[in-house]
């Protein structure tokens, strides 16, 4: 039985559909794509601007049903190799922007990373070829989901800094999966700030859109982006 080859000239294949990627497009030639268009054109890229104390904030997409059940496969299913879809469309304009920053990834406590075998957050941000420090640790299993808002805003009591002097005077890129009240990221920044880094910009996957009725309902308890 003669042993397996591997194809000089194997297809590229869609990470999410399988089926083939075809150059339709001018940026496809400069990069190397691992989603298709019409993928692409589902996830529905949008880069919404927002602020967060102060410091200016971009998340690539709205956290609609499309980006919940992706981000769900890839978390919560273990599904690894969906890391480099997130990014891939965006990740040459991402470089540039961000060039001169290091990465700091909001962490996970240490057991959910050995249980998912990575940390999802640093995996998605390493395509961006960036130096990554991570200085924040978490400390205990604080996991957002099962709080309601109000619980959320205690989450500064189990991110911790390690080994933060090397952020002092650095240019500074704060990266998470999901911004859904921002509580996460405040505490982040905060503990980030008494290490005086140079500047600190916010950069997450999605952002979950509060409708007026449930601002209402909330803007009493905590307070939402």
């Amino acid at each position: 039985m003669q042993p397996l080859k591997k194809s000089k000239d194997a297809t590229p294949c869609c990470k999410i559909c399988f089926k083939e990627i075809k150059c339709d497009a001018f940026h496809q030639i400069f990069s190397n794509q691992t989603i298709c268009s019409n993928c692409i054109k589902n996830l529905k890229p949008e880069f919404i601007e927002f602020k967060i104390k102060n410091c200016k904030a971009i998340a690539i997409y709205r956290y609609d049903d499309v980006i919940k059940g992706m981000i769900f496969q890839y978390k919560g299913c273990h599904d690894y190799e969906l890391k480099s879809v997130f990014l891939n469309y965006v990740k040459n304009f991402l470089k540039i922007m961000y060039f001169s920053y290091i990465i700091v990834p909001m962490p996970s406590y240490f057991k959910d990373d050995e249980i998912r075998g990575y940390n999802h957050v640093e995996e998605i941000f390493k395509e961006l070829n960036l130096k990554m420090e991570k200085v924040l640790v978490k400390n205990k299993k604080h996991k957002q989901s099962d709080l309601n808002y109000t619980e959320r805003h205690k989450v500064k009591e189990v991110l911790e800094a390690k080994n933060a002097e090397k952020i002092r005077n650095k240019k500074i890129l704060l990266v998470d999966d999901i911004c859904t009240t921002g509580s996460s990221l405040r505490a982040a920044i905060d503990i980030l700030k008494e290490y005086n880094p140079k500047t600190i910009e916010v950069l997450v996957i999605a952002k979950r859109e509060f409708s007026e009725e449930e601002r209402a309902k909330l803007s009493e308890k905590i307070e939402i982006l």
